[in-house]
């Protein structure tokens, strides 16, 4: 394979915080919340198995970063998993504060709605026809088709999340990013931890 450079959900009535899917419009993100962890992306990316079966690739994008924190792959996402990929990342203490996403029903529904209000989690719906406004995790979905899925033959589902995972892990380490000076997505993003540690005086003995 080619690699590049190598819930539970409580029912709760839903605030005035998270935008209804009606009526999905582009939101202007404040510069404050594209740091470090305070910005995801999300989008869907389909492909077939070598039997014709259809499968699809959940990416899930640090907007500040670049870094590619997920790949989920399945025969069938829906609602629920779209729901569950970004719980992944509370759980983890890595809660963003805004998440784009595009404007399909698994991102228009009520699960993923409810998850944004319990989280606290502004949702960024992009406009019919209008990728351009996910352009954070459009990049990357728009490297992964080219340098994973069009090249590689997938006998079963296992086996694309294996060669799918084994492409993310190359991007985040080996892939020179122009918007970093060329510096891959998690260097980066573990270089601007260590500059903010430094700044605000974390891991600094006494």
């Amino acid at each position: 394979m080619r690699t590049p450079h190598d819930h539970s959900l409580a029912r709760t009535p839903t605030s005035s915080m998270t935008r209804y899917p009606e009526s999905p419009t582009s939101v202007c993100v404040p510069d404050a919340d594209l740091l470090l962890g305070q910005a995801c992306a999300m989008d869907f990316v389909s492909d077939r198995q070598v039997n014709d079966r259809s499968f699809r690739a959940l990416t899930i994008v640090d907007a500040f970063s670049r870094k590619a924190l997920a790949i989920d792959v399945g025969q069938r996402l829906e609602g629920e998993d779209v729901a569950a990929a970004p719980n992944r990342l509370v759980a983890k203490k890595s809660r963003p504060r805004v998440l784009f996403q595009g404007n399909g029903s698994e991102f228009t529904g009520r699960l993923l709605d409810l998850w944004a209000y319990h989280c606290q989690v502004r949702l960024n719906f992009s406009r019919p026809g209008k990728p351009t406004d996910n352009s954070f995790v459009e990049t990357v979905n728009g490297l992964l088709r080219p340098e994973c899925l069009n090249i590689n033959w997938f006998e079963t589902i296992d086996e694309a999340k294996q060669i799918v995972e084994a492409w993310r892990r190359g991007y985040e380490e080996s892939w020179p990013h122009m918007a970093h000076n060329g510096m891959p997505p998690g260097e980066f993003a573990l270089w601007h931890k260590d500059l903010n540690d430094s700044q605000t005086g974390k891991g600094v003995e006494n």
